[in-house]
């Protein structure tokens, strides 16, 4: 990290400029579009009581300085802005020069299938995520530019832990990542199980000072922590289940990802990235035997190396096997790494005039580094193009949603009886299963976590925000799920036929009952 100021000012830009490349290229149709779906229904982000109910008490914080409305280009604005800052940060612990590698980084950072999916139907949430990106890396850095940066770094650790947990990912995989360097740099032994120590120490301090932080704002907000999927009720209680089991999951589950990718040519991606995974391992046993370490560092670089899968899954093992696409954005950080790993593994060619050296031995030493940066380049073109056709999908739906639910509020109002805004109103199944469904050829393979859906409306509070934030129409929905079973199961509505035929929509004892499949 030793740069001249100068360089620094000028990779740092550069990062900018390729982040904001990249990241227009693969997302520029989302920022500029209102096709709002799944979660990202909820436009306005009042949600600071779940929020805090689920460990993520700096989240409504942030929203004081953002605002709480979705508005999709100032949160693609402000995503990749933090994502530049911290892939600088990324570039600058990792010691990357090259302008080659530096701008893969930033593309396989920026069009990864983790932001795509997020910014399909996560929206709201997005500057968060990466905000959570830049402060993992920023801990990491604190922790070695400064001799007790360990103990600094704990505070922006512990803030990403109250914004999005599974990005202390990022922050575990860059320590195993420094530590093999440090390795690789022939550190003395006693030096690189002390800077060990140190990144332990700043996991360690960064998961007690969220603890009680958590426990405060809990205390004086009044608000317990909730038991859903999405909670953190049961960190730490493996009482029912098998650690060892675990263990071996949550260190195969990114290899899984790796051979079930999301994007838009999946064989083709699975071929590259076995590729990328074979060259990383290539390049590790490559410098190892170029650089003459001692034993124990070579056994240290090694045991480290072997550690990155369960180190980058951590969350996993953690949450007992909860995990999604949303959760996974350390899994590209093992090609940031194999760039960097190929710049250490050429130190011989700064000193050896170009006219000594073999047409061969040219073409040896620049093969690997050729074959990283074309498959790589090959994900990120993959990336693009998945993030456009998934983006147009949603559109699609956005638009016949909205005249889907139009034709809907056209049969309330026709119902006798029905009062707007005040007769409470059942929906009974989902448009997703109905009859004015449709196949779209083409989209068969853009399905992903929140993105499966015909329809913007996937479960029963995303009809409510539908109505409210797109349609601006009142209606009195039903939300409680034992009233509408019980209704459902009522002999007059298993009789009656779903929307759009005739007789889907009746008053039920002053409940308006529609039933959409």
């Amino acid at each position: 990290m030793n740069i001249r100021k100068s360089d620094l000012s000028r990779t740092i830009l550069f990062v900018f400029v390729c982040t904001f490349v990249f990241g227009f290229t693969a997302h520029a149709y989302r920022f500029f579009s209102t096709a709002f779906s799944h979660d990202s229904t909820y436009l306005y982000q009042d949600m600071a009581a779940w929020q805090i109910s689920i460990g993520r008490f700096l989240q409504p914080v942030y929203l004081l300085l953002r605002g709480k409305l979705c508005v999709p280009f100032l949160i693609g604005l402000f995503s990749l802005l933090w994502l530049s800052a911290g892939i600088s940060l990324l570039v600058a612990l990792l010691d990357v020069k090259s302008r080659v590698a530096i701008a893969l980084i930033c593309g396989i950072l920026s069009t990864n299938a983790v932001l795509s999916v997020s910014f399909a139907t996560y929206l709201p949430w997005c500057d968060i995520y990466t905000l959570s990106f830049l402060l993992s890396v920023f801990s990491v850095y604190i922790m070695r530019r400064f001799k007790f940066g360990f103990l600094i770094g704990a505070i922006p650790l512990a803030a990403v832990l109250a914004l999005y947990q599974s990005y202390l990912e990022t922050a575990v995989f860059l320590c195993l990542a420094l530590l093999i360097k440090d390795c690789f740099e022939n550190l003395a032994p006693k030096q690189v199980i002390l800077r060990a120590l140190k990144a332990l120490c700043l996991l360690a301090v960064g998961l007690v000072l969220y603890y009680i932080c958590l426990k405060i704002v809990l205390s004086a907000s009044q608000i317990g922590l909730t038991t859903a999927a999405n909670g953190i009720t049961g960190v730490g209680d493996y009482s029912k289940t098998s650690i060892p089991h675990m263990m071996i999951k949550t260190y195969l589950y990114p290899f899984e990802y790796y051979l079930h990718p999301t994007t838009f040519h999946p064989l083709a991606a699975v071929v590259l990235n076995i590729i990328v995974m074979l060259l990383l391992v290539f390049l590790f046993v490559k410098v190892s035997v170029m650089r003459k370490l001692s034993w124990q560092n070579r056994l240290f670089a090694l045991l480290l190396f072997l550690a990155i899968p369960f180190g980058m899954n951590v969350v996993y093992f953690i949450s007992k096997g909860f995990k999604h696409e949303l959760m996974s954005y350390a899994f590209y950080l093992p090609f940031v790494f194999a760039l960097s790993l190929q710049e250490l593994s050429q130190p011989d060619l700064l000193g050896e005039k170009a006219g000594f050296a073999s047409r061969w031995t040219v073409l040896r030493r620049y093969a690997s580094k050729g074959l990283l940066a074309f498959c790589i380049g090959l994900l990120i073109c993959n990336n693009i193009i998945f993030a456009n056709h998934l983006y147009l999908k949603k559109q699609l739906e956005y638009e016949t949603t909205i005249a889907t639910l139009t034709r809907v509020v056209d049969r309330m109002e026709q119902t006798d009886g029905y009062v707007v805004g005040q007769t409470p109103v059942a929906l009974i199944g989902s448009l997703n299963d109905s009859q004015v469904i449709a196949d779209r050829p083409g989209y068969d393979t853009l399905e992903a976590l929140g993105t499966g859906s015909r329809f913007s409306v996937t479960y029963l509070a995303t009809y409510r925000q539908f109505f409210q934030n797109i349609l601006c129409y009142p209606v009195n929905l039903i939300q409680d799920e034992q009233q509408l079973e019980a209704l459902s199961a009522r002999e007059q509505v298993l009789s009656m036929p779903s929307f759009p035929s005739n007789g889907c929509c009746i008053m039920l004892d002053g409940i308006l009952i529609l039933k959409l499949s």
